[in-house]
């Protein structure tokens, strides 16, 4: 992929995963191409590698447009999800090197900064970051192929969510992600995989009734 073709995937990644697209939104090639100073041909492969990613559906008759899951969708995301996360996270924690943490506390770091502010996609951004750092130090490219793209979807319904709670409820958020985060990067320090398991079930239960609970407006 060349240089321009990445910077545009990244970029219109990113606006999907921190919810800047609104669902069913159309990606539209041509104010795409404009905004890059690019011909349209570039967005249009970029549009089909992230519809190949799922990470964007494609509509007949309209194009590429954000994700827009539906309930019983995000449901089994969400239980998938919870069967892979244990998995993926004990590997991590046995594997990842000790040159990553420095990492982790610097996501948490910047991801703490924004937990008082309205910047919800910077602190997607981090989080998001960090989860990579972790998925990738599992080195099981089946489990992080499979990760990737159920975690990139459930970031997605998070960011979309804290943008229609109140401002207190999102900082409230942010703080349980971060104090999650935190508990987490200990255990890749103290190697306690039990810890990380145990830590990890609860993230997935409590993102779970999060999330279905905005969905259904309680």
């Amino acid at each position: 992929m060349t240089d321009l073709k990445q910077r545009i995937e990244t970029e219109i990644v990113n606006r999907i995963l921190v919810g800047e697209y609104h669902s069913g939104e159309i990606l539209k090639e041509e104010s795409i191409a404009a905004e890059f100073s690019a011909s349209r041909t570039p967005v249009r492969e970029v549009l089909r590698s992230i519809v190949a990613k799922g990470q964007a559906d494609y509509v007949a008759g309209r194009g590429t447009a954000a994700p827009n899951p539906d309930l019983l969708t995000t449901i089994s995301l969400l239980e998938a999800l919870e069967l892979i996360i244990p998995i993926n996270t004990r590997l991590s924690v046995e594997r990842i090197g000790e040159a990553e943490l420095p990492r982790l506390s610097h996501f948490l770091g910047t991801m703490a900064a924004h937990a008082h502010d309205a910047s919800v996609p910077a602190f997607t951004m981090e989080y998001w970051q960090w989860v990579q750092v972790v998925l990738n130090g599992s080195g099981n490219i089946y489990l992080i192929d499979a990760d990737y793209t159920i975690t990139f979807h459930v970031h997605r319904l998070r960011a979309l969510a804290m943008r229609r709670w109140s401002e207190s409820r999102v900082i409230a958020q942010k703080q349980w992600t971060i104090a999650y985060c935190t508990e987490l990067t200990n255990a890749f320090l103290s190697r306690s995989v039990e810890l990380a398991s145990k830590v990890v079930s609860n993230e997935t239960g409590k993102l779970r009734k999060d999330i279905a609970s905005t969905l259904l407006g309680i």
